[in-house]
């Protein structure tokens, strides 16, 4: 028994390994001892057969898959089907905005998956911040990738005015408070953790013209948008977007891609919050942690949506 035990373990660790749970950008979350002693012990194991279901429109989020090495199709009546190929984590749009089951999932092949319980997954992000660091920046990218590949008109929550006007002088505690519990990407974070947050913001003006994003520079700051409009623009591919009032200067994409440059198109006033700040005070309030994945995750979901009713079945390797 103890040495099933043990070979069992070793599988799970292994399995782990090849799914990348050890890439530099994980910030040694994964390779921390007690993580992996936790999370071995919670996977759940399963050998799934083509045509068997992973799981059905309607469910319970209870679970997020992992999968090393296999191909499944998940659908929904009337739009096009998302086939994923390779390794994937599945399941998570879903737990992270804890809403039943939009899709179903049935395997297209043979193959081994592994399994841990929502709420499992969850406590793990709490109590280890450089997986919850690592899943953060990981969907930043992800969502930000898929945003370059969509027209404008297809982000939303649009480019949305904030929900009361701004006094002209500097903006009080109170008043960034405000300003940030109308943020789409914060809403679910605490009045606490908001009031933290609006503490340590910095009001900025920038003059027509003025760049406020440099393209190649390291991106160290977020630029919330109160008053005018950017414009930022990139290469490889051509793109340009326009971020007005109630927005985050180049939205996903403001901690992890320096390719872009934004430049103020009128006068533009705007709220700052240094990168590693908003880090610290993430790693002390969780609750700011999983309204930004879970907006994130909300936006990934939409495009796809979007993308398979308009454009039928999408691959994803």
């Amino acid at each position: 028994m103890a040495a099933d035990s043990a070979q069992s373990r070793l599988s799970r660790e292994l399995f782990m390994a090849a799914f990348g749970g050890g890439r530099a950008e994980s910030g040694g979350g994964w390779n921390q001892n007690w993580v992996t002693d936790r999370l071995t012990a919670q996977l759940e194991e399963e050998d799934l057969h083509a045509g068997q279901a992973l799981f059905y429109e309607g469910d319970p989020p209870d679970y997020l898959y992992f999968i090393r090495n296999g191909r499944i199709r998940m659908s929904r009546p009337g739009s096009g089907s998302w086939i994923y190929e390779g390794r994937w984590v599945l399941g998570s749009f879903d737990v992270l905005l804890d809403k039943p089951r939009t899709r179903t999932a049935i395997a297209l092949s043979d193959f081994h998956v592994m399994r841990i319980r929502a709420e499992a997954w969850i406590d793990l992000l709490e109590d280890s911040f450089p997986i919850a660091r690592m899943a953060f920046i990981n969907m930043s990218r992800n969502v930000a990738q898929l945003e370059e590949t969509v027209p404008l008109s297809w982000l939303e929550p649009p480019m949305e005015a904030l929900s009361f006007p701004l006094p002209p002088g500097r903006l009080s505690l109170v008043e960034r408070l405000a300003v940030l519990m109308d943020a789409p990407r914060l809403r679910g974070a605490g009045v606490q953790t908001l009031a933290d947050l609006a503490a340590i913001a910095d009001e900025v003006i920038f003059a027509p013209g003025q760049i406020i994003l440099e393209s190649g520079a390291q991106r160290d700051r977020i630029f919330y948008t109160l008053e005018g409009d950017v414009l930022a623009t990139r290469k490889n591919p051509e793109i340009e977007r326009s971020f007005g009032p109630g927005t985050a200067v180049t939205g996903a994409a403001c901690v992890v891609e320096p390719a872009w440059e934004a430049r103020a198109v009128t006068r533009v006033r705007a709220l700052t919050i240094k990168v590693e700040d908003w880090f610290d005070l993430a790693e002390e309030h969780f609750d700011i942690v999983l309204a930004s994945l879970g907006s994130l995750a909300g936006d990934r979901l939409r495009i796809m949506e979007r993308m398979a009713d308009e454009h039928g079945d999408i691959l994803m390797k």
